[in-house]
């Protein structure tokens, strides 16, 4: 089946199909069907007095959306999609071709239909109430294996489809996040090369109007180095009370010696670190008549320096962002195990989750083990265990002021990461389930119920750790224990070496 995000063609749903008895069905309608074939005479008669039949047209529906599952269905030609609903728009959620099988299958848990059919084309379809499965596991064994096989391909397709939705729900969470996290960056080089340019064609004048006045070489190089002097002894970032202060105290200076426009110059100085003392310094290795001129270029000076500087950060915190991504990803390793430092991935994980995290004000405490060493592992699947677990944490935190601590130890043989959060906690009659497949704690289309089973397959099943959870009100802790290193052939490890890992509950 393929996956599409709307309806194919004009199939607009219309009345539902009429079923007739099958008995005077010719046999050979049945031949189209596959999992028929080889099948006795006496056997495909028996189906036929048991199956209804129906001739579907184009719009016609064979069952509705959250009606009881009850039939089992065999399209004998034609095409019927199948739709599901969502906030009022019809999605399209596969197709079934002539010869295929569709509907509840023997031994199947299904209750009600997940989806609407809608007949494609023009569909001959017979359908087969589950109340007969019993007979004809009695009557017809070998069709009832060949549709317990279906069921396990369509189980292990439904799996694959919500793992790969997983991932893309995880994926469009971080690309998300990434974006915000570029974004920052890239507004700042924008904004700072635009006034910049602007700074830049006023400085010829202002060179100009500095030469008309005996400014000597050796003070003019003097003048040039303060910014960068100043920069490099700048306190720590200013609190707002404190630094309209200082802008408020270089303002009255400029103002008391008749330098115009002295507010606006006022902030670029503050930025740069200048004092009123440092503008003392200045007027005194001025000549008389100078001052305005002067600080006029010192303050353009300083301003271009200011703003090489923010674009140059800008750029380096692009850079170190793409290194997270690619760090994160391992696009430029093989994929196969290889000694890997789970701090890397920690951390790059935590950056891909940045946005988020401030999003929440959420308070990360890192607690690095020393001398934590390697583990033997697949550094992008362990990755997307950080993300799972961190990304649950998270969601799971008050909506502002979470606390989320990221802890790694080792013992003697293993690599013990640790994450908490404060957050509401795992009811404890539902800890023992959260690694199940398909069960999430999540609202309705908020999780797709895998990603911890994939968290737990990854760890215990690709390389051979285990995963523990403790949880109460305002306090979850999720432990993973990872083998320091392992040989290629898990046969080849010598007997103790590896930590035992608890039974899958899946």
């Amino acid at each position: 089946m393929m996956e599409s995000d709307t309806v194919r063609g004009d199939v607009a749903p219309t009345r539902t199909a009429d079923w007739v008895s099958a008995r005077t069905l010719d046999p050979g309608a049945l031949a189209t069907v596959r999992l028929l074939e080889g099948l006795a005479a006496s056997q495909i008669e028996w189906l036929l007095s048991k199956a209804e039949y129906a001739v579907m047209e184009p719009g016609e529906r064979g069952f509705d959306e959250g009606s009881p599952a009850d039939h089992l269905y065999l399209l004998l030609d034609g095409q019927v999609q199948f739709q599901i609903a969502s906030d009022g728009v019809l999605i399209y959620a596969g197709d079934m071709s002539g010869g295929e099988v569709g509907g509840v299958l023997p031994y199947s848990r299904m209750t009600h239909h997940t989806g609407t059919a809608v007949a494609l084309l023009r569909s001959q379809i017979l359908r087969i109430h589950r109340n007969c499965f019993p007979e004809m596991s009695v009557q017809i064994p070998e069709l009832v294996q060949r549709l317990v096989g279906v069921m396990s391909d369509r189980v292990r397709e439904a799996t694959r489809l919500q793992q790969q939705r997983e991932k893309m729900m995880a994926l469009g969470k971080l690309s998300a996040g990434l974006a915000h996290e570029l974004n920052n960056p890239a507004a700042a080089i924008r904004s700072s090369t635009t006034e910049l340019l602007e700074r830049l064609s006023l400085m010829p004048e202002r060179v100009v109007r500095l030469g008309r006045h005996n400014v000597s070489e050796e003070q003019l190089m003097s003048l040039s180095r303060l910014p960068e002097i100043l920069l490099m002894q700048r306190n720590p970032q200013l609190k707002a009370l404190e630094r309209s202060r200082r802008e408020d105290a270089i303002a009255d200076w400029l103002d008391a010696r008749g330098v115009s426009g002295g507010w606006k110059m006022a902030e670029t100085f503050v930025d740069a670190g200048f004092t009123p003392a440092c503008l003392d310094d200045i007027a005194s290795q001025t000549p008389p008549g100078a001052i305005g001129d002067v600080l006029c270029w010192v303050e353009g000076h300083t301003a271009i320096f200011n703003l090489v500087r923010e674009v140059a950060s800008a750029t380096e915190r692009i850079s170190s962002l793409l290194s997270s991504v690619k760090s994160y990803s391992h696009m430029d390793r093989a994929a196969n195990k290889q000694h890997t430092h789970v701090h890397e991935g920690l951390d790059a994980t935590l950056t891909m989750l940045g946005h988020k995290l401030r999003n929440k004000n959420v308070q990360v405490e890192k607690a690095y083990g020393e001398g934590v060493p390697a583990v033997f592992a697949l550094p992008g699947e362990l990755n997307q265990v950080w993300t799972n677990l961190l990304d649950n944490a998270v969601d799971a935190m008050p909506a502002e002021g979470g606390t989320l601590r990221v802890e790694t130890t080792h013992t003697g043989n293993a690599v013990v990461v640790t994450i908490t959060d404060n957050g509401s906690g795992i009811p404890e009659d539902l800890q023992g389930r959260i690694f199940e497949p398909f069960f999430t704690t999540k609202p309705v289309g908020e999780g797709t119920g895998l990603g911890l089973d994939i968290v737990h397959r990854i760890v215990t099943r690709q390389h051979q750790g285990y995963i523990d959870v403790d949880s109460r009100p305002g306090c979850t802790k999720f432990t993973v224990t990872l083998p320091i290193a392992v040989a290629a052939s898990i046969n080849a490890t010598p007997a103790g070496t590896l930590p035992t890992a608890p039974a899958d509950p899946v």
